[in-house]
């Protein structure tokens, strides 16, 4: 495990996705640490394809360093990580790093945590032409993110992704390289809280519970004593699941369906269009879980948690009805299915939301309590009702 340092760990926490080259302790004095959605580390230890890129844009005098890493999880869609380098220990430790077979190299999820380690190789030839691209590292830029970065920053992104159309960009030196990623471990993430426990490990091939369990994670901190993983409801002499995740408090109840979309498939069936076919069945089929638990607690049903405590709750509040995804492609005809999601809110006066992992990560980071954290669901529901799109980013 590496532990990042106050610098890193504060720009972690402010990232959806980053990339660093730092210094480490120990018999490994250098370490390569990635931040990535959870699905996107999972298709690395399948063996997705990573790379690094590099480029350098010369302003006034000035060399600035652009570096990327590109995540081939989607034979169309990689995954990008693109940022302008503008730290001296990072400098320096990416000169070290390309000067080395290999290096260590760690994966931190959406909530910042250090899941799983291996080691990255680079082929010498290759790391000798990263070299020759970045020149004395001494002469790279170092300071704050200003114009002159984020014009670097276009003529990079130009260079590596040509298709892209960027007002004043050129293209510059760059060059890819292949990071060969090997013996990956994963590290046992114990999620405790007042009521339960719960393990993670990212090299499980069972995706659906890990991200129950990241959700949980997240919601437990805002409901600390109002929240049940896989709540069981009567129905006269059996029983079953309500619903994955029930988080409830005097005045809201929210029910959370997760669906993991799952990397375990032959690539020929990862295809864009493919992914979204399986999203909307997905969604389809959380949307018929939901209806169903709305119904039996309108119907005064008894739901207990898994140790058999009865809960007691308002059943007569407007409940928020979350549906957990990995990965929302912004892809596709989404009529349909946001027409299916409204079509539950005069049936069970319910508020529907589509959300991915790291959404909900960034929502609960900014609500910080259980009334806010209601009341920015209750406005991002306003905002999916007008707007009829589920891609909503931030707090509306």
């Amino acid at each position: 495990m590496h532990i990042p340092s106050a610098r890193v760990q504060n720009q972690m926490a402010n990232e959806a996705a980053y990339l660093w080259f730092v210094p480490a302790l120990g018999s490994d004095i250098h370490a390569i640490l990635v931040k990535v959605p959870t699905n996107v580390i999972k298709s690395i230890v399948k063996g997705s394809p990573l790379e690094f890129a590099f480029g350098i844009t010369e302003i006034e005098g000035i060399r600035y360093l652009a570096v990327a890493a590109r995540i081939h999880d989607d034979p169309v869609s990689p995954f990008i990580i693109i940022k302008a380098q503008r730290i001296a220990e990072e400098h320096n430790a990416l000169f070290a790093i390309l000067h080395r077979e290999e290096t260590p190299i760690f994966f931190f999820d959406e909530l910042s945590r250090c899941v799983g380690w291996g080691h990255c190789a680079i082929e010498a030839a290759e790391r000798q032409k990263a070299l020759e691209v970045i020149g004395d590292s001494k002469k790279l830029y170092v300071g704050n993110m200003n114009g002159a970065c984020n014009a670097a920053l276009d003529c990079f992104q130009l260079t590596i992704d040509p298709s892209t159309q960027i007002q004043g960009a050129k293209q510059i030196p760059a060059v890819f390289v292949s990071g060969k990623v090997k013996d990956i471990s994963g590290i046992i993430i114990s999620a405790i809280g007042v009521g339960e426990t719960h393990n993670y490990e990212i090299t499980t091939t069972e995706e659906g519970g890990g991200q129950e369990v990241n959700a949980w994670h997240v919601l437990e901190s805002i409901f600390p004593l109002g929240i049940v993983k896989s709540p069981i409801v009567e129905e006269g002499a059996k029983e079953r699941e309500l619903t994955d995740i029930f988080c409830y408090y005097e005045l809201g109840i929210f029910l959370v369906e997760s669906k993991a979309l799952s990397i375990y498939i032959p690539e020929s069936s990862r295809s864009t269009e493919r992914k979204i076919k399986v999203l909307h069945k997905h969604i389809r089929k959380a949307l018929s879980q939901l209806k169903g638990a709305l119904s039996s607690i309108r119907k005064g049903r008894i739901v207990k948690s898994l140790n058999g405590q009865t809960l007691e709750f308002n059943r007569n509040i407007p409940p928020h009805c979350i549906i957990l995804v990995s990965e929302l492609l912004q892809f596709g005809e989404w009529d349909e299915i946001v027409d299916e999601c409204l079509a539950l809110v005069p049936e069970f006066n319910a508020m529907i939301h589509i959300l991915d992992v790291r959404e909900l990560v960034a929502l609960a980071a900014f609500s910080k309590s259980k009334e806010a954290f209601d009341y920015n669901l209750m406005e991002r529901f306003r905002t999916f009702a007008q707007t009829k799109s589920p891609f909503i980013r931030g707090i509306p």
